[in-house]
């Protein structure tokens, strides 16, 4: 019975440390990907706003 209850708490452990190395690297790509998407925005959107309609367009790709 000790086996079994030292195995399950084993599993817990480990299912919450799998749930926070995912959680961190999310939170990694999400940066990532805000900081991509910045830059993207800030170079294309400005340039891309003489065209009519393109603009909005973009925005709502993303």
């Amino acid at each position: 019975m000790k086996k079994i209850r030292y195995d399950l708490r084993l599993k817990i452990e480990q299912t919450f440390a799998l749930c926070f190395y995912f959680f961190l690297a999310g939170n990694t790509i999400i940066l990532v990907l805000e900081k991509v998407f910045k830059d993207f925005f800030d170079n294309h959107l400005y340039t891309a706003s003489q065209y009519k309609g393109y603009t909005k367009l973009t925005v709502s790709l993303f």
